[in-house]
């Protein structure tokens, strides 16, 4: 939810500015923020774009894990004429590397 993100970046720029930022700041900080979609296991590409009614755009989802185990995240797309962002949810899961000894 975009109010919660915020709330949480403001919370974030206060507490390490130890309260000293004026409300006026970090509210600019907040506003100039693109609120782009960054994560250690998944990269998309291109990371913003346009679609015009009718048309499409493709787009690549890179999943690379650092270590074993389930990851998931959301991004977030805006579209012009909605209250919310549409959210895209991917999933996948570190394998660990396969290796096999040959004698």
């Amino acid at each position: 939810d975009d109010a919660h993100v915020r709330l949480q970046k403001s919370m974030m720029l206060s507490q390490a500015s130890g309260g000293m930022q004026s409300t006026r700041q970090q509210q600019r900080a907040i506003d100039v923020d693109p609120l782009l979609f960054e994560d250690e296991a998944f990269v998309i590409q291109p990371i913003t774009g346009e679609i015009y009614p009718g048309g499409s755009c493709e787009f690549t989802v890179i999943f690379r894990p650092t270590m074993v185990g389930d990851f998931n995240a959301t991004a977030f797309c805006e579209v012009s004429g909605r209250e919310a962002r549409l959210p895209l949810v991917v999933d996948g899961r570190g394998l660990g590397p396969k290796v096999s000894w040959l004698y």
